[in-house]
C-alpha cells in the first residue's frame, strides 16, 4: 500500500508543477501594440485615420480595426493606411431569377452554358457592401447589360426595384437586399434583380 502512495506522490508531483508554470494570454487591444504579432489594435477606421495613439504610420506594423476585425498597413509613399486584408467572398449580381446564363462557343466548337452574372464584387464575408455597386444602381443600366447577353424583361415586368437572395420574391420590399446592412457568410452570394409590373 505505502508503494501505491508512493508512486502516486512521484507521477503527481511534476505535474503540480507543470500547472504551476501556466501562463494566461490576453490579448490587447486598443492602441496597445502586440509585440508578437506586430499589430497594433484600434477601435475603428475613423480612429485609425485620425490618429493621436502610439506607433501610427509605422511603416511595417499591422493595425487592426477591432470593430471589423480589417487589416491595414501604412503605405509611405501614398501617405494613407490602405486595407491589407484580401476579399473572402464573391457577389454575383443577375439580370433575374430566370435569366443567370448564356451560350457560348465551347472549346470543341459546340456551345457551352455558362454563368452569366451582369457584375461580380469581390467583397468581405463579415461587412455589408454599403450601397449597390454605381455600374447596375439604374434600371436604364441593367437593361444596357443585360442586352448584351439578350437578357430583358419578361411578361411586362418591365421595372427594376432592386435585388433580392430571392429570384421570386416579387418585389416584395422585406425580401430585397438592404446593401447598408445585409451580407452573407459564405463563399458565393447570388443576388437577382427584381422587376414588377408597376
Amino acid at each position: 500500500m505505502k508503494l501505491k502512495r508512493l508512486f502516486v506522490a512521484l507521477v503527481m508531483v511534476p505535474l503540480l508543477g507543470a500547472c504551476a508554470k501556466e501562463e494566461v494570454y490576453q490579448p490587447k487591444k486598443g492602441g496597445v501594440v502586440d509585440t508578437l504579432h506586430n499589430e497594433i489594435h484600434v477601435p475603428n477606421l475613423k480612429a485609425l485615420n485620425e490618429g493621436g495613439f502610439d506607433h501610427e504610420k509605422e511603416v511595417g506594423k499591422t493595425y487592426i480595426t477591432d470593430d471589423d476585425g480589417f487589416k491595414y498597413i501604412w503605405d509611405a509613399e501614398k501617405e494613407e493606411y490602405v486595407l491589407a486584408t484580401e476579399p473572402d467572398t464573391t457577389i454575383n449580381f443577375f439580370f433575374d431569377g430566370a435569366q443567370t446564363t448564356r451560350m457560348v462557343p465551347g472549346d470543341d466548337g459546340f456551345p457551352v452554358q455558362i454563368d452569366a452574372p451582369l457584375y461580380v464584387a469581390s467583397w468581405f464575408m463579415t461587412k455589408p457592401l454599403g450601397e449597390c455597386p454605381s455600374e447596375i444602381d439604374t434600371e436604364a443600366e441593367l437593361l444596357e447589360i443585360g442586352a448584351l447577353y439578350g437578357f430583358e424583361p419578361k411578361q411586362g415586368f418591365n421595372h427594376f426595384v432592386g435585388f433580392s437572395l430571392y429570384p421570386s420574391c416579387l418585389g416584395d420590399k422585406e425580401h430585397l437586399w438592404d446593401f447598408t446592412k445585409d451580407y452573407k457568410q459564405q463563399a458565393v452570394t447570388n443576388l437577382y434583380g427584381i422587376w414588377v409590373d408597376e
